[in-house]
């Protein structure tokens, strides 16, 4: 409608008719969908017995029916397999606390700092005729 208001000058024709007929669509599939809800029934649904009615069915076929019977055997197997491994229990790392140092580690420690520079100090000593 704003399209058609506008001046002749501006006013684009092409876009006016895709449009219209964008709309014309729209309406066609809005009718068809309404007259279709209409017309199904209410209260039936799909039941879990009709299903396995259908896939019997489809299991009979006689092309294909073996291997979708075989194909849908393997997929419900694997759901067991992956069923089993999601409900493994983990168990949670303990955390320990660190031991506190001795006084024997400082000790040696500082007995390994200590020993090169005895030894730097004998050097020197034997080399003054310190002995």
């Amino acid at each position: 409608e704003q399209e058609t208001q506008k001046d002749k000058a501006i006013r684009n024709s092409i876009l006016i008719a895709s449009l219209m007929t964008s709309r014309k669509a729209y309406d066609e599939e809005k009718r068809i969908l309404e007259d279709a809800m209409k017309n199904a029934p209410g209260d039936q649904g799909t039941t879990p017995g009709d299903i396995k009615l259908l896939q019997e069915q489809i299991f009979k076929l006689k092309h294909f029916g073996k291997s979708l019977q075989n194909i849908f055997i393997q997929i419900e197997n694997n759901k067991k397999k992956l069923a089993q491994h999601c409900y493994e229990e983990v168990p949670v790392p303990v955390q320990r606390r660190e031991t506190k140092q001795r006084w024997t580690n400082r000790r040696k420690r500082g007995f390994l700092i200590w020993t090169p520079l005895q030894e730097y100090g004998k050097i020197v000593w034997n080399i003054l005729g310190f002995r």
